[in-house]
Formats: C-alpha cells, structure tokens, sequence
C-alpha cells in the first residue's frame, strides 16, 4: 500500500471492509456471485478484488470510496468493465461499480447534456435520440462513458466532429476525499486537462460530465461491404489503397478497414452525406477496382448512431443493459499502434504476413485519421491524448482465446500478437499527468498500472 487510513483526515473507522459496505449490493469472494461480478467484460487477466460493491448515487460512491480508504484499500472504479486489460478490475483491491449512476440529463435548447458517466454509449444515444442530437463517442454500445472520455474516445463521427473528449465542457470530479470538484477550463483546468483522455481512475472519481451536443445533420449514410476469397496480392491491394485514400479523404467520411480472416477485408464507412454521396465518394478511392463491388450494405440512416455495434439489437438500436451480463465477457487480447507515415511496401508485406498467418477468432482493424480530420485540429499537448496532427492511421490487432482455460504465454496466439506498441501520451504529456497526479491524488488512492503513479498488483 503506498497509504494508510490514519493519513486522510475526516474518514469514518468502520471494524472491517464488509461492515462498512454492507448497505450496498456487494460482492466478496464467499460469495457465489462473486466470479460473475469480479472482473469486467474482459476477463484474460483473472482479476480477485477485495471485494465489488455497486454505488447508485453521489452518496454511494462517496460512502464507497470512505470504506476503501478507512480499511487501507486502494478505490477502483468501474462505469462499463469494457477495459481490454481488465484495469477497472485489481487484484486485492475495492472495486466500486457505478454503472447503475447513469442518468443523462438533456437541455436541448443549449445543446448540451449532463452524463452521470456510469451510462453505457448505447443508453447515452438513446437518450439523445428523441432531440435529435448527437455526441461524438464510441460505435460499441456497452462501452461505459467514465472509460471512454478517460481514454479518448475515438468513433465513427470522429473525422467530422472529433474526439468524444473535444466535445466535453466540464467534469464533476470526486477527489481522495470524498469532496466534489468542478472540472473545467476556468476552474481546476489542469484537472480538466487530465481527465481529457489522461487515464481513467487515477486522479480522483469522475462523476458527471457536461457535453457538447450537435445538431444532427439533414443526411447520413453507413455503409459495410466485404469481399472473400482474396490472393494475397489483393489482399495488399486493398490495405495500400486504403490508407492512401482514408487518411485526406473529406472530414464528412470516417472509415474501418478489417482483415477478418479467411482472406477476407471489410470496410465500414460512416459519412455525413446520403448513401448516393457516399457510394460516389468511395468509388473514388479505387477500392472498388481491386475486386469488385463485393458484399454490399448501404443505408441512409433514420438513427444517427446506425452502424454502431450492438449485441443486444439490430442496428440502429442503442439501448442496452445498464449492468454487463455473462454473454458479454471474453478472453481477448488487443493492442493497438498509431502511424504518421504510410506503410511501405516492406509495411505492407508485413501486414500481409500476419493476416496469414492469423489464428481463429482474430482480427485486424485500422481506423482513418489524418490531418483533414477534426481530430487533427487540437495540438498534441492540447489534450493527453497525442495522437493527433500528423496521425495517419491506427490499427488495432485482436485475438480471442478460449474462454474456459487461462491462454498459456508461450501460444501460438500471443506469439502472432506480439508486436511492438507505439501508443503512449508523449513524454511532455506524461510529464504533466504525473505532477498532476502527484497534486490531487496525493496518497495514491486511485491507481491504474497503466497511468502515472500506478501500482501493479
């Protein structure tokens, strides 16, 4: 532990852990529930908290967060569990679920919303929906909002109206003590800053956070086409086309280019325009000369958020439950890298290689960015997140295991994942976060391994 209870002032002295938080819904490892609730939606890592409790209001999570740090716990929060690396899980630690703190409070006239950000992205759609206005975030409807905006927030809107995190206003913050901060330009703007993508739960609980709203635009298309049955050649043909053409396209189209095994490519394309625009925009890009039209599924859409994945729907529908349920979980493992230079030809063969070579139940996705985009119109320093002027591409590689067995190290499947990451805030970046860190968090209450100050269990 790198704080004891008697260091922060004003905190009640509970017997025990169980004691404290027995008012709450909660989970301890007796409990036959437990194995359900202990981890999030990725559950590679095999995470055993303390305990899990769920926190439904203000005073919960307060209450919570007491109970932790009275009986020497480090406070984990969790709003969706959708982490890939299971971060809103620890291992001896107390896990505080606020997904059920998920009201979205709409002023359509000021194009703004309040987000308890325990609401998961679909249910955030839904709510925005009936106004017809919409917020730039993520096309996976469990996603819960806290992680989303700690991270970044990239989607299918994000060429055209940028990161989730460049249309957020202010935060209601939580810090170590249980007292309630704003979090904005004007007030605690260096808190604002980190919490713009800096890292999610470690500089204190975010609870609300203030959006920027949109109005929705008179047309919008999707589109998801496939083709099969490719050589590798045109496999090649299609990775270099596309990342000529996404990257300096118009800011109106956002695409998704997929290696989905079995010599198969997908494109997903989001576009502010009419279906008849888009197709005209994409037969621009030469993709259709490789091999075809393809599959094809093309729409003009009545729901700004179609083509958003949801398992719980059809598309076009957002709501989902507030609490994640046992058909969510998985045994994944995802990283991802950030590239400011096309691939060449050696960078083509490479990918080309690994799609190959790829085992069951594995993908490849990369997502268009580019300077043309509204992403790139924040300097890198402006927010944590870095990687925007002069960012071309992601890509995202990912690989299922088998969900009844912990996938050895030394397998064929992490063996084809490793891969050198590139993905970090930048050293000015995580210079800053750390003394912020340092400042609001003091004690190191708030931990996340991946983020400044944190602690690996």
């Amino acid at each position: 532990m790198s704080f004891s209870a008697a260091q922060i002032v004003g905190l009640p002295q509970p017997a025990n852990l169980q004691a404290c938080v027995s008012q709450f819904e909660n989970y301890f490892p007796s409990a036959s529930l437990f194995d359900t609730y202990r981890h999030g939606e990725r559950i590679r890592q095999n995470r055993f908290p303390a305990a899990v409790v769920y926190a439904n209001s203000e005073s919960d999570i307060k209450t919570a967060l007491q109970c932790a740090t009275a009986n020497g716990y480090h406070a984990v929060v969790r709003s969706g569990g959708h982490s890939y690396e299971a971060l809103s899980s620890m291992d001896g630690q107390l896990v505080i679920d606020i997904s059920g703190y998920n009201v979205v409070t709409v002023n359509a006239a000021r194009k703004t919303a309040v987000a308890q950000v325990g609401v998961r992205l679909g249910n955030l759609y839904t709510a925005l929906s009936p106004s017809n206005l919409l917020f730039p975030a993520g096309t996976c409807a469990t996603v819960g909002l806290g992680g989303q905006l700690s991270a970044g927030g990239y989607g299918m809107l994000g060429r055209y109206l940028g990161l989730a995190i460049d249309n957020v206003l202010s935060f209601r913050v939580m810090d170590y003590q249980g007292s309630v901060q704003i979090a904005s330009p004007s007030s605690n703007p260096d808190l604002f800053w980190a919490m713009l993508g800096g890292g999610g739960g470690v500089y204190g609980i975010m609870l609300d956070a203030t959006l920027r709203l949109h109005a929705r635009p008179p047309a919008i298309s999707f589109g998801a086409f496939s083709w099969s049955n490719l050589n590798t050649q045109q496999l090649k043909s299609f990775l270099s086309v596309w990342q000529n053409f996404a990257p300096s396209t118009s800011n109106a189209l956002t695409t998704q280019f997929m290696f989905n095994g079995g010599n198969t490519v997908q494109l997903n394309a989001k576009f502010i325009g009419t279906s008849a625009e888009l197709m005209n925009v994409l037969q621009q890009s030469g993709l259709f000369t490789i091999a075809g039209g393809g599959s094809q599924y093309v729409t003009d859409c009545s729901d700004v958020f179609c083509g958003n994945w949801n398992p719980y729907g059809t598309p076009g529908t957002n709501a989902v439950p507030a609490r994640y349920q046992a058909r969510d979980v998985e045994n994944s493992k995802t990283k991802s890298d950030y590239f400011r230079k096309l691939l060449p030809d050696a960078g083509l063969n490479a990918v080309i290689n690994n799609v190959n070579t790829m085992p069951s139940g594995a993908w490849i996705q990369f997502e268009g960015f580019g300077n043309a985009g509204a992403v790139a119109t924040r300097g890198d320093s402006d927010t944590p997140y870095p990687h925007r002027v002069g960012t071309l591409m992601s890509v995202q590689y990912w690989v299922v295991f088998d969900a009844t067995r912990v996938e050895p190290l030394d397998s064929a499947n992490y063996a084809w994942l490793h891969k050198p990451a590139v993905s970090n805030f930048g050293a000015a970046n995580f210079a800053r976060l750390q003394a912020i860190k340092a400042k609001v968090d003091p004690f190191n209450v708030f931990v996340n391994p991946m983020f400044p100050n944190g602690t690996s269990f």
